[in-house]
C-alpha cells in the first residue's frame, strides 16, 4: 500500500509533457495509458496505481468541467437581454446598455421572445454554476463586452421582472447561481 501512495504521489507531482497533450489518437485504453504515463511499467487492468491515477484524473476533469462557466457567452446574452428590455420598456438604457434602435410598440412581442430565448441560453450555460462569486469571476474574464457590474446585473434583473409583468408572463430568476 505504501508503494502505491508513493507511486501515486510521484504521478501527481511529475506530470510529463506527454500527459498534457490531447490523447485523441489513442486507439485503446492501454495505448492511452502508455502515452499518459510513460514511466509506468504496466498499464494493464491489474495495476492499482493506474486505476488510482485514472480515478484522480477523472475527478479533476469533472471538477474542472463543473467549474467552467462561459463568462463571455453569458455576458453577451446579458447585453442582448438589456438591449431588448430597453426597447420593450422604452428606456434610454438598462444595465448601462442602450437599446440600439428606436422603440417600436409593434415589435415588443418579437423582442420579448428574444429575451426569453436568451434567458434559456443563460440557464443552460449556468447549469454547473456553484456560486454568484464564481459567476462574477467568469463574467470578469469576458473580453468582447465589458463585464457587467453587480449593480448593472441587478438593474437588468429588476427590469426583466418589470417587462415580464408588462408582457403578462412570469419569468424565473435570470441568474440562478448561488
Amino acid at each position: 500500500m505504501h508503494l502505491h501512495v508513493v507511486l501515486l504521489t510521484a504521478l501527481v507531482w511529475s506530470v510529463s509533457a506527454a500527459a498534457q497533450q490531447p490523447l485523441l489518437e489513442c486507439g485503446n485504453t492501454y495505448e492511452c495509458c502508455i502515452r499518459k504515463y510513460p514511466s509506468l511499467e504496466s498499464c494493464g487492468p491489474g495495476n492499482d496505481a493506474v486505476r488510482a491515477a485514472r480515478t484522480i484524473d477523472s475527478a479533476m476533469d469533472s471538477a474542472t468541467l463543473a467549474a467552467a462557466i462561459d463568462g463571455e457567452s453569458v455576458n453577451s446574452q446579458l447585453v442582448h437581454i438589456a438591449r431588448h428590455l430597453a426597447l420593450i420598456l422604452e428606456l434610454e438604457q438598462v444595465g448601462g446598455i442602450p437599446p440600439g434602435e428606436p422603440p417600436n410598440k409593434q415589435t415588443h412581442g418579437h423582442w420579448w421572445r428574444e429575451i426569453k430565448t436568451a434567458v434559456r441560453n443563460i440557464h443552460q450555460k449556468l447549469k454547473n454554476c456553484r456560486s454568484r462569486s464564481q459567476l462574477m469571476a467568469s463574467l470578469g474574464r469576458a473580453r468582447n463586452h465589458p463585464a457587467r457590474t453587480p449593480e448593472q446585473i441587478a438593474d437588468i434583473e429588476a427590469r426583466l421582472a418589470e417587462a415580464a409583468r408588462k408582457m403578462g408572463e412570469q419569468l424565473g430568476e435570470l441568474l440562478p447561481c448561488g
